[in-house]
């Protein structure tokens, strides 16, 4: 692949996209679910149409063949390149509401009829429900049935350890019953274990379910690599577009998480919450206007929490549980890092103000060989 076939010139895969970041960037491969790390300097050049081997291996010398040999590019015959259209990035959905979380205490089965009715008419196709209290085997399919007759299409079930939820049991639960669970998480287990059965992802921990600690959590193995999650952070949040969510006490929220409400389920439908001109507040930003986040190569496979932020009284304010300093492309943790705060300042007028002599001087002294 080193000599440029004669009469051809390269492209850029469709459903590779790319995430420029500060110090490198990243090609998104959709279709294989994965991502590769570039030189920022290439970006130009694989954005282009087409371009000539040479452009990149100046850039690359011998190692160009990683980008190749990774299905990152292709040669191509010039007459023949309009044929490969640019990938749409545009995010659209027919449902009012894509996705909800309903977290139950006290159960009233009547409630969550009426909630799950509700998520029928705002066409909802994913929901999850936490369960906080211990309820009987007869109970929870007289939950699931109620799904099974509406047109929500996955659901993720998060429920404290009982006698009767052994791993057997589940198991045929997904087998001849519930079809439609793509998560089952058993906190307050025996012991930790997890498998994947039938297309569905069970985890049994010993530990307690804290949805504040977890909400908002980022790092590498919550990535999310696909056409479309790629194209939804591309234009709108990956975490609050389109969401509606019932806390224990049946208040309408954006995440249960949130402060703000918009009324309650024994008194407000969800279209009526929906009307409220600060629920859909958060739907449009996405990770290009964040703080830090805009220059992070990994915006775009990440998700985006607007309840913990750094700055309460700034929207665009970085997730506060990121633990990923992109101005030096270290995680918490591993050797060198140092945190955002040392690579900028924030004010409350401008956000985030990146120090760049700061961070070449860091940079110098973390990457030297």
């Amino acid at each position: 692949m080193r000599n440029n076939p004669e009469g051809k010139v390269y492209m850029k895969y469709p459903n590779c996209f790319i995430s420029k970041g500060y110090l490198r960037s990243t090609v998104t491969d959709t279709q294989r679910k994965r991502y590769l790390f570039i030189p920022n300097e290439t970006v130009p050049i694989l954005e282009k149409k087409t371009f000539e081997y040479k452009e990149l291996s100046k850039m690359y010398g011998t190692d160009i063949d990683y980008i190749v040999t990774n299905d990152i590019i292709f040669p191509i015959n010039p007459q023949f390149s309009d044929l490969f259209p640019a990938f749409n990035t545009i995010y659209d959905s027919p449902s009012f509401i894509e996705n909800s979380i309903i977290d139950i205490e006290n159960l009233n089965l009547v409630d969550f009829m009426f909630f799950v009715k509700q998520l029928d008419i705002l066409i909802c196709k994913s929901l999850q429900i936490r369960i906080f209290k211990i309820i009987s085997k007869d109970t929870f399919h007289k939950l699931m049935n109620v799904i099974d007759q509406s047109s929500i299409e996955s659901v993720e079930i998060v429920i404290p350890y009982s006698d009767w939820l052994s791993q057997d049991t589940i198991q045929s639960f997904i087998s001849n019953n519930y079809n439609k669970i793509t998560v089952f998480f058993v906190f307050s287990a025996k012991k930790n274990d997890s498998i994947f059965y039938n297309g569905t992802r069970l985890f049994f921990s010993k530990g307690l379910c804290k949805p504040f600690d977890s909400c908002g959590n980022i790092n590498s193995r919550l990535f999310t690599v696909n056409v479309q999650y790629s194209t939804l952070s591309q234009c709108y949040n990956t975490c609050l577009y389109k969401k509606i969510s019932i806390d224990t006490n049946g208040n309408i929220k954006n995440c249960p998480s949130c402060s703000q409400s918009y009324g309650n389920i024994e008194d407000t439908t969800l279209e009526q919450a929906m009307s409220y001109p600060d629920f859909k507040k958060y739907w449009n930003i996405t990770k290009d206007q964040i703080d830090v986040c805009k220059d992070c190569e990994f915006r775009h496979m990440c998700t985006d929490c607007r309840v913990f932020i750094k700055d309460s009284e700034n929207i665009f304010s970085q997730p506060s549980k990121c633990t990923y300093n992109p101005y030096i492309a270290k995680w918490q943790g591993e050797e060198g890092y140092v945190p955002v705060e040392e690579c900028g300042t924030y004010t409350r007028e401008t956000g985030f103000i990146v120090n760049h002599k700061r961070i070449e001087k860091l940079n110098s002294l973390i990457w030297k060989e």
